[in-house]
């Protein structure tokens, strides 16, 4: 079941979306909210909620659906973001700039089986994702982790670093081996390392950032630069 907030500030919009939501069977419950400061001040650092449907043109003031998308993101960086606009064209080009876990767009006036069929994707995606395990033998001990808290690899001679955001686990492993036990969004981005491109903040000719506490550089390869930049923005467009 996903939890949904609503965050709009047209309340005859608003009732058309729950409308639509109460006959959808995957759908707990929904909760409504016309400012993102009145959302921000009911969450209070504590989210309890798996997609937020976000319209793109939020208010009168300056910032837009995408800025407070932003804003979510770094708050609550696996909170998945579904915007609702009847404008969507307009901002396309915009969304695929920042971090922001976009899901999908939504066209007002909102279609129910376009939301339905968004809403059962990223259901999908989230089962996905609570399967997807890796088992890393470190230390003499064998840790169970969930490969979506993996930010990043790196080759250390015979053994690999496997990062997490503030942690880390050592293995005798090389790269070539654990690469295969990895899904798609894993990449190798240079011979020491491979990125998950979840974790991806920002792409450099010669580097990327990783979204972590520390912005962690790491090195990009001429070789591989290419290919990675196409496979990131292919990837972020299907999520």
């Amino acid at each position: 079941m996903l939890d949904v907030a609503i965050i709009d500030d047209d309340i005859e919009s608003i009732k058309a979306i729950k409308n639509i939501l109460s006959s959808i069977e995957i759908v707990g419950f929904v909760e409504e909210y016309q400012s993102f400061e009145t959302f921000f001040e009911a969450a209070d650092g504590d989210n309890h909620y798996d997609v937020i449907l976000l319209d793109i043109q939020f208010d009168k003031r300056q910032e837009n659906g995408i800025d407070y998308a932003k804003k979510l993101f770094t708050v609550y960086p696996h909170l998945r973001i579904v915007f609702i606009s009847g404008f969507v064209r307009e901002y396309v080009s915009e969304v695929f700039i920042p971090r922001i876990n976009l899901a999908g767009f939504v066209e007002k006036p909102v279609d129910r089986s376009i939301l339905e069929r968004t809403l059962e994707k990223i259901q999908n995606d989230n089962d996905t994702r609570q399967r997807e395990i890796i088992k890393v033998n470190s230390n003499g001990r064998t840790v169970i982790m969930p490969l979506r808290d993996i930010t990043y690899i790196e080759s250390n001679g015979h053994y690999i670093n496997i990062h997490m955001s503030g942690s880390e686990l050592r293995q005798f492993n090389s790269l070539n081996d654990i690469a295969k036990k990895l899904p798609v969004y894993f990449k190798r981005c240079h011979r020491s390392f491979i990125v998950n491109m979840n974790c991806i903040k920002e792409i450099g000719n010669n580097s990327i950032i990783i979204d972590d506490i520390d912005n962690t550089q790491i090195p990009v390869s001429r070789v591989l630069y290419n290919g990675l930049r196409k496979d990131f923005f292919e990837y972020m467009g299907d999520i």
